[in-house]
């Protein structure tokens, strides 16, 4: 009952229009306040959840996305991926999938790669006489790919919090993310195969497809050269995403020679607002985490569910429901799931 007065008072201050952290800070302080009775603490909890070396990561893998968006290495990308499939049934929004696919493994953001890719597929779309309704779809269901194919941000996020291995995690979510890629593109082939009224494009040659590659092989080299490093022991997760950086600055710089001052300042500044972002949300989730255990609620919350008989194919079911409930989507279910409430996970480890 008092966990569940709890989710009513955070569920309501978050519908004010506050911010996550400042919703989820305040009701932690509030209730620091009542069961501790002060907040001499808190800066000790905030340092101690912020002062991990694994986190350094999201700013780098973040500025490295930042610096590919600049220098237009992209749209480079999104040519590739249509001068491919460009002659399939829906094309246009295979290829948009495809490029989500490839710039998350660029970006680590869901918010980045629809932002992204969305603004060079959009116009595209609606010029061939796609439905807005299916563009804005596969824009967002492509988009979503950017929390689950590694580098990702909410992964970092969860492995620091939970302890568990980053590296494992980015294998994890890889096979699934490619999984799910291919489910989206199928979708856009099958809806439009019947579709005789469109303009379709003819395949491309053999030159038109070497020649799209070789001017889309920096945005592709990325991917396997942070991934590749990690997975095969070559570097950390922390040394991938600054290897990462380092690498799309060269890109930028020296191949397309199109990134200046004024660039590196904006992804600097896009990076650090992105990850004081991130960072404050980690921050309150520690404080609301701690008064948690102080008031013991984890533990009653195991205790009920376990006398309850629900097993755990059940709880994760439960706990999916919840959250898409207070949400709203399934990707804002799987971002809060992994950044404002993420001590729900600890339960889940602790029950399963």
């Amino acid at each position: 009952m008092v966990l569940i007065l709890i989710l009513i008072c955070l569920v309501t201050l978050l519908l004010t229009g506050l911010p996550i952290f400042a919703g989820l800070g305040l009701v932690s302080i509030f209730l620091m306040l009542i069961t501790e009775g002060q907040i001499s603490s808190l800066g000790e909890i905030v340092f101690g959840k912020l002062n991990i070396y694994l986190l350094v990561a999201i700013p780098m893998f973040a500025f490295m996305a930042h610096v590919m968006i600049k220098s237009k290495v992209i749209d480079d990308l999104f040519d590739t991926a249509h001068t491919l499939v460009r002659h399939l049934p829906g094309g246009l929004g295979v290829a948009t999938v495809l490029s989500c696919t490839v710039f998350a493994a660029i970006s680590g953001s869901s918010v980045a790669t629809a932002l992204t890719i969305g603004s060079t597929a959009i116009p595209q779309m609606k010029r061939f006489g796609y439905r807005l309704r299916d563009t804005y779809g596969v824009v967002a269901a492509g988009g979503t790919l950017g929390i689950l194919i590694p580098p990702s941000g909410p992964l970092i996020l969860y492995g620091v919090v939970s302890e568990t291995s980053i590296g494992a995690l980015f294998i994890a979510g890889l096979l699934p993310g490619i999984l799910l890629a291919f489910v989206f593109a199928a979708f856009c082939v099958l809806k439009n195969i019947n579709i005789v009224d469109r303009e379709r494009e003819n395949r491309a040659s053999i030159l038109e497809i070497f020649r799209s590659l070789r001017k889309s092989f920096w945005a592709l080299l990325l991917p396997p050269l942070v991934l590749g490093g990690m997975y095969f022991g070559v570097f950390t997760a922390t040394e991938a995403a600054g290897v990462g950086a380092i690498s799309a600055l060269f890109i930028a710089t020296v191949v397309y020679r199109n990134f200046g001052w004024n660039d590196l300042l904006a992804s600097a500044k896009e990076t650090t607002q992105l990850t004081a972002m991130l960072f404050m949300i980690l921050a309150s989730a520690a404080i609301f985490g701690h008064v948690l255990t102080v008031m013991e609620l984890p533990s009653e919350l195991v205790a009920s569910v376990t006398k309850a008989g629900v097993g755990p194919i059940v709880f994760i079911l439960l706990t999916m429901v919840f959250k898409i409930s207070g949400c709203g989507t399934v990707s804002g279910a799987a971002q809060g799931l992994s950044n404002d409430l993420i001590d729900l996970m600890k339960f889940s480890y602790k029950v399963l």
